[in-house]
């Protein structure tokens, strides 16, 4: 079958590339690996801390100097995924653009609860025909707030905003991912024994980020 799949392969290459020929070039920053006997990771504040409840934590057992936290910039050149001849999608791509007016008041927390998680778990289970869909968390960024010290920033220690993060990387691993899952069982969100048939490899299961922008990119990309 490889033979027959390597023209596909080409061809999809090359409307990728067609839809770069209009890209803008961005800062895309990256963590640099780091030295043998240290981990990646940092430092960051309470209140940030905070903000991040979402993200079930594995604990970190090493000495604090042993954190390595340098990241390197890369300028990278990014297409605009709505120019290419087929839509993107969650299965080949790994992410989908919708079109998708809101009736919410993004403005008003308790209606992204009450409107807005309704209306994103019913386009999430319609684009992955999931049987449980179950939205846990939101969060605001404003580019001008620090992700290491909330007292950085536009309103300060008191604003609810997160600061954006500019840095490639991961929210969840396959541990803390099972870990959530059981915590959403356990609060009566998923049905019993979800998280034992995830664990068993019985059950596929994915955490999906829904991002919409509130204002015109400001910062990214540069040209």
């Amino acid at each position: 079958m490889l033979p027959r799949q390597l023209p596909a392969a080409r061809t999809r290459i090359a409307l990728l590339a067609r839809a770069a020929s209009t890209a803008a070039t961005a800062r895309v920053v990256y963590p640099v690996l780091p030295p043998e006997g240290r981990q990646s990771g940092r430092i960051i504040d309470q209140q940030l801390f905070e903000k991040m409840s979402h993200i079930p934590p594995e604990r970190y057992l090493g000495a604090l100097p042993l954190l390595h936290d340098e990241e390197q910039a890369h300028e990278m050149c990014v297409g605009n995924g709505r120019s290419l001849p087929t839509a993107p999608s969650l299965a080949r791509e790994g992410f989908e653009l919708w079109d998708w007016p809101t009736s919410a008041d993004l403005d008003d927390e308790e209606s992204i609860r009450r409107v807005y998680y309704a209306e994103m778990e019913s386009r999430v289970m319609a684009a992955t025909g999931a049987e449980h869909v179950v939205g846990f968390h939101h969060l605001r960024r404003d580019a001008a707030r620090d992700n290491r010290d909330s007292r950085k920033g536009p309103g300060g220690a008191k604003s609810t905003a997160g600061a954006a993060v500019f840095r490639a990387h991961s929210d969840y691993t396959k541990a803390n991912a099972l870990l959530l899952i059981g915590q959403l069982e356990a609060a009566g969100r998923l049905p019993a024994g979800v998280t034992a048939s995830c664990e068993m490899g019985e059950r596929a299961y994915g955490i999906i980020n829904c991002w919409r922008g509130l204002a015109p990119v400001a910062r990214e990309p540069r040209r």
